[in-house]
């Protein structure tokens, strides 16, 4: 009886457990959050294009897909995460006691594992992703999965392939971005464009000085970015003048400045630092310490 009621517990195809079970070990965490003061994160990934894959190379492969992604979210999450399957070709993750970055960081790790390898077929997939903050976005497991789900539908129409907070879709303006992408090299460029927006953040880059200055300066700037990455060297007017600029306007009280360059001598990240930016970055650096340059600067 007692390996039936657990075969009763376990998705056959996944090896994930499934709702019921899944559901009140989510309650038994909202009711430790409630009295610890804790949060708790529930997010919501789905396959994209999962009918498409079936339709191309047959319900086998389809199948064999979710076995391969149940293997990757197991050892991908803590062992006190609760992780099941939803419906056909949805997962859902709750964990416990976690902050708001590192809950992004670990689903956005995720999908970059996924998008970068071949499963079972010889097909690729990528998942986009949603995520709600108990107690920001509901009290309740059902009030949580509906906010992520919502998440998670407008990840896909922002283009699939990345993670979306709820928070992000309450307060969705085109005019206010996470980070703001100043930089001419096209090709790293669309390398942090992807790490950030795969982590959940939205991303508007701009390739010049002057554009730089256009939309983010003035009395009634078209893009505010909470960070903004800014390179020293650009066409047009220098990243550094373009910082005085923002600075001598009073535009940087609701912005952090993280200067990127080549540039290492101390005069010149000294110059940065007086200016207005609150870190230097030189070039070549690792993507994951840019990544925690900005949870810091957001953090300030």
């Amino acid at each position: 009886m007692r390996l039936l009621r657990a075969l009763a517990d376990i998705d056959p195809l996944t090896g994930l457990a499934n709702r019921g079970r899944s559901i009140a070990a989510i309650e038994t965490q909202l009711a430790m959050a409630r009295r610890a003061g804790e949060v708790v994160y529930v997010a919501v990934l789905d396959i994209d294009d999962f009918r498409g894959l079936n339709d191309h190379h047959g319900r086998e492969v389809g199948d064999a897909v979710l076995r391969a992604l149940g293997v990757a979210l197991r050892d991908a999450f803590r062992g006190e995460d609760v992780v099941f399957r939803g419906d056909g070709d949805e997962f859902v993750i709750a964990m416990y006691g976690m902050q708001e970055f590192d809950a992004r960081e670990r689903v956005g790790a995720l999908l970059e594992s996924v998008r970068e390898h071949e499963l079972p077929g010889g097909v690729r997939v990528t998942l986009s992703a949603g995520l709600a903050d108990f107690p920001r976005d509901g009290q309740a497991v059902e009030t949580l999965y509906r906010a992520a789900s919502r998440a998670m539908r407008r990840a896909k129409t922002a283009g699939r392939d990345r993670v979306r907070a709820a928070e992000d879709v309450a307060s969705d303006d085109p005019e206010s971005v996470d980070v703001v992408l100043v930089e001419d090299d096209g090709a790293l460029a669309a390398l942090l464009r992807e790490s950030f927006q795969t982590r959940g953040y939205a991303v508007h880059v701009i390739e010049d000085g002057d554009q730089a200055l256009a939309q983010l300066g003035g009395a009634h700037p078209a893009v505010v970015g909470a960070v903004i990455i800014l390179d020293w060297d650009l066409p047009g007017l220098e990243g550094i003048d373009v910082l005085r600029s923002l600075a001598a306007g009073g535009l940087l009280d609701r912005s952090r400045v993280i200067m990127l360059t080549a540039r290492t001598s101390e005069r010149e990240v000294l110059q940065a630092l007086e200016a207005g930016a609150i870190d230097h970055v030189a070039k070549p650096f690792s993507v994951p310490v840019l990544m925690q340059r900005v949870r810091r600067a957001m953090d300030r």
